[in-house]
């Protein structure tokens, strides 16, 4: 597949933090999409392609819409979008992962600070976040979910494998685990008794290895 790359001459400052994407390409019709790097945050009305979107070192991507890609989408700073983000393989950000929609994966999420979505989080794999992980919705993986901090659904939460928090876990639904469950794991200081909560509606299959669970 062919790759079309952007360079800083695709892109007009806009703000202190982003620039605007004022380039001459349909990126609908784009295979793979590669934006160089050490551009800051760069902005984009919506962002779609066939293949894989990757912004190199130093270089975030932001949209006033929507993000997909027929594979995976990677980051090297933050992916904001003010609709959903959708990756057919993988979501790599080593900042935040933000969506006024879902978030929504094949393979796995990961996101070196946190994960953040208005409606659900759901991955194939695995679903990791340095800080915390925030649904509207659901949140749902395959495999496990890890967060340094806090885990927190509008609705259910249900992992293939075990979920682990620094803080506590909340869910408005169901928490369906098939393995162990553990929160209030925070390294830096002890935890108090509500940063080890794990709040739901009811607690299917797996156990509780560490914390205190609360069905409302």
């Amino acid at each position: 597949m062919q790759t079309l790359r952007l360079t800083k001459l695709d892109f007009r400052p806009s703000g202190r933090y982003w620039c605007d994407y004022v380039g001459k390409y349909d990126l609908s019709e784009c295979e793979n999409i590669e934006i160089d790097a050490h551009l800051g945050c760069v902005k984009f009305s919506a962002l779609k392609s066939k293949g894989s979107i990757i912004a190199l070192a130093g270089t975030g991507i932001k949209t006033d819409q929507a993000i997909e890609a027929g594979g995976g989408i990677k980051s090297d700073l933050g992916i904001s979008a003010g609709a959903g983000i959708r990756a057919v393989k993988g979501i790599h950000s080593g900042g935040d992962i933000k969506s006024g929609g879902s978030i929504e994966a094949n393979w796995a999420i990961f996101a070196g600070e946190g994960i953040e979505a208005s409606k659900d989080v759901k991955a194939g794999t695995n679903i990791k976040a340095g800080t915390g992980i925030s649904a509207g919705g659901n949140i749902e993986a395959g495999a496990g979910i890890m967060a340094g901090w806090r885990i927190k659904a509008g609705a259910g939460i249900k992992a293939g494998e075990g979920i682990g928090a620094g803080l506590a876990i909340e869910c408005q639904g169901n928490l369906v685990v098939k393995s162990r469950v553990f929160a209030g794991l925070c390294l830096w200081r002890s935890p108090t008794e509500d940063e080890k909560r794990i709040v739901c509606s009811k607690f299917e299959g797996g156990m509780i290895a560490y914390g205190t669970l609360f069905e409302a």
